[in-house]
């Protein structure tokens, strides 16, 4: 490292100007990058909700929803708002009444049952279907211009006004949190640095990392998630900020030195590249852990991130040595004192009373662990949003006026009707089904008892599927009582045939849990196996990485546990996240920790002072690394009104505060007390 520094410092123009140039092209490319709300693109295409999907669009068109509610007494005004609608750029088609029935004749002739669908209470259903997909472009436009027609008194709903709606929010409050996260990190510098204009240079450097993080993303030629986008870039220099602050805090001890410039900060380099470079792998491993995941948002947070923290340490070890070395004279020309507190009286305290720091962890961890095991969940994008976001609004309004009740559909291969009439009949006897609507809903009396049902085949499917519409009692959709129903649908498709295919956000959310369950624990184990991999070779010890894993472990499952005794379910993303981010993000503290322990124990300097005096020295940037991870999560956890990113963001930087707490209170009485272990299990372990 050394060697690198010194030729990067010889070449400083030529090294500013390539990445001058990096910065143009991406901050271009960054504006290109998508955005994709459709979680069902980020499902296996094996999954059969997945492969419904697929072939309800390609058999029979079907692309994005939505119901409208509207109050009128006139059906005559009902049938001219319709017509308008499906004038309108975007939409494929509206269903309503007069699609089912003369609507001229007197109501006191409709049937009940029909018209309770379509109308009640002086208010209309539209069943309003998109050209194109529910996150398209097209179908947002078209939104707009069907909220204008409705009106202040109507409402309109469903997966494609959801999906707008999160669009509309992520575009609106991102550069309101991104805004207000820099001037707290700032501030939390400034208070925490010994130069006025160091912040400025850690915000500059990291923020051309994110440019060009954010630029690369182009190569997601789908778009990224909202989750990505809402907290990449945050998360990005809350996480990668450790690196600058611990080589700019070696280069000012060598200054103080009295070192000359270029030599201090080839010498900083060089005692500090094992703490920075630890924490980078560890941190780009435990977002490694997220790529195995089935579930591609998982796999799409953890590659952006990793190739942020890569890049991020890239602008760090290469840019921040020559940008600090050209403005050295006005950096020494604005010092001032950190104000940060001493924290050596402290710091022995917590080495004289670490067994009572230890024993406290162990109990905390294990009730916490138990706890969190228990933690509910919710897979529902409406639950998303917040209660008054119209589209919510809307659900309920519907819900009170028509019931609580979703359409899902099934798909069977069509060519033999009896077959498919002894399925529905069948179907219609699972508790929680309010209807199932098929050939057998189609059969005139006639027609009942003759057996031939071949001449309805057409008006159920197409010659490879008939759909079989099936109506659940309830308006949840991701509740233990509904994918009760749909594992009693699925076992009663599965006895009747061997090809069947069941769509509908039921359905979706069923297999997304089952996927994010295995997902959980794959990549949490994941995560552990790589953190203790990369720490182990970065220390050459085994005891180092089985103390430092304890100890943010640890934290994990506290955060986890917090969020069970809190009572209120959480976003299934948010949970299968947390375990590999707040280990791969918090890990640097005990990487620090270790690296400054070793360096003194090498100095010959005894187990119990260099626990103490390990923690003096590190606990500024552990604090400084913590308190910007949380001001830039607490930021979006407080603006943002899209409930995923807020709990994940809640959960990351709840998680930095325990993992802080954790590594100042235990983490330096476990080393001392694992000093002659670690000495048997390390390469040239001084002591």
């Amino acid at each position: 490292m050394r060697k690198m520094t010194n030729i990067f410092l010889r070449f400083k123009k030529t090294t500013m100007a390539i990445f001058g140039i990096m910065v143009l092209i991406c901050a271009f490319l960054m504006t290109k990058v998508g955005i994709n709300l459709d979680n069902s693109d980020y499902m296996p295409e094996e999954i059969n909700s997945r492969q419904a999907a697929i072939l309800l669009e390609e058999e029979f068109g079907v692309e994005g929803t939505a119901m409208a509610l509207l109050e009128s007494d006139s059906f005559e005004d009902i049938v001219l708002v319709k017509n308008s609608i499906i004038e309108t750029s975007g939409v494929e088609g509206v269903y309503w009444l007069d699609d089912e029935i003369d609507i001229n004749i007197p109501v006191s002739y409709i049937p009940e049952e029909v018209l309770a669908n379509f109308y009640k209470d002086g208010h209309a259903l539209l069943r309003i279907q998109f050209s194109d997909k529910n996150d398209s472009q097209s179908t947002y436009e078209a939104i707009t211009k069907i909220k204008d027609i409705l009106g202040e008194d109507s409402f309109i709903t469903g997966a494609a006004v959801s999906s707008e709606s999160f669009m509309s929010r992520a575009k609106s409050e991102m550069p309101l949190y991104m805004a207000v996260a820099a001037v707290l990190i700032l501030l939390i510098l400034l208070l925490s640095t010994e130069s006025w204009l160091e912040p400025l240079i850690f915000m500059g450097v990291i923020g051309i990392a994110i440019i060009i993080n954010m630029g690369t993303n182009i190569f997601f030629t789908d778009g990224l998630s909202n989750m990505t986008l809402s907290a990449a870039a945050v998360l990005q220099l809350a996480v990668s900020m450790d690196y600058a602050i611990f080589l700019l805090h070696r280069f000012h001890e060598e200054r103080k030195n009295g070192v000359d410039v270029k030599p201090a900060m080839i010498s900083a380099m060089g005692k500090a590249a094992p703490a920075i470079l630890g924490s980078a792998f560890t941190t780009i491993a435990g977002f490694m852990a997220l790529l195995i995941m089935d579930f591609g948002i998982g796999r799409e947070i953890g590659l952006v991130l990793a190739k942020g923290v890569a890049i991020s340490l890239a602008a760090v070890v290469i840019l921040l040595p020559v940008i600090t070395v050209a403005l050295d004279s006005s950096i020494e020309r604005l010092m001032h004192r950190s104000f940060i507190p001493d924290f050596k009286k402290l710091s022995k305290a917590i080495v004289k009373f670490r067994w009572v720091a230890i024993g406290l962890i162990i109990v905390l961890a294990s009730v916490f662990f138990i706890a969190g095991s228990r933690v509910e969940f919710y897979y529902s994008d409406k639950k998303a949003l917040p209660p008054d976001d119209p589209a919510v609004v809307g659900s309920e309004r519907i819900d009170e006026i028509f019931g609580g009740m979703n359409v899902s559909v099934a798909m069977v291969p069509s060519g033999d009707p009896t077959k498919q009439v002894a399925l529905e009949k069948d179907l219609m006897g699972i508790p929680g089904l309010a209807g199932v609507v098929g050939i057998l809903a189609l059969i005139s009396p006639e027609d009942i008892g003759a057996g031939d049902y071949s001449k309805y085949t057409e008006q159920a499917g197409n010659e490879k599927y008939s759909r079989i519409y099936l109506y659940f009692e309830s308006s949840e959709t991701d509740s233990p009582g509904v994918f009760s129903i749909v594992e009693d649908v699925r076992e009663t498709l599965s006895a009747h045939y061997g090809e069947w295919y069941a769509a509908g956000e039921p359905f979706s959310y069923y297999d997304l849990k089952e996927i994010t369950d295995r997902d959980n624990t794959r990549s949490g184990i994941l995560a552990i196996i790589l953190v203790l991999l990369v720490v182990g070779i970065v220390f050459r010890s085994i005891g180092i990485p089985l103390a430092a894993v304890f100890v943010i472990e640890a934290a994990i499952y506290i955060n986890l546990g917090i969020t069970y005794f809190m009572g209120t379910p959480t976003s299934f993303i948010s949970m299968i996240i947390i375990s590999a981010v707040q280990l791969g993000a918090t890990i640097d503290y005990a990487v620090l920790y270790v690296s400054r322990y070793k360096e003194l124990r090498e100095a010959g300097v005894d187990a119990r002072e260099s626990a103490g005096k390990a923690l003096s020295d590190v606990f500024p940037s552990i604090l400084t690394s913590a308190g910007i991870l949380m001001a830039a999560t607490f930021s979006i956890y407080f603006i943002s009104s899209v409930a995923t990113a807020s709990e994940m963001c809640l959960l990351i930087g709840r998680g930095a505060l325990i993992s802080l707490l954790c590594v100042t209170v235990a983490l330096p009485g476990l080393i001392m007390v694992m000093d002659k272990f670690i000495k048997r299990t390390s390469c040239k372990w001084p002591g």
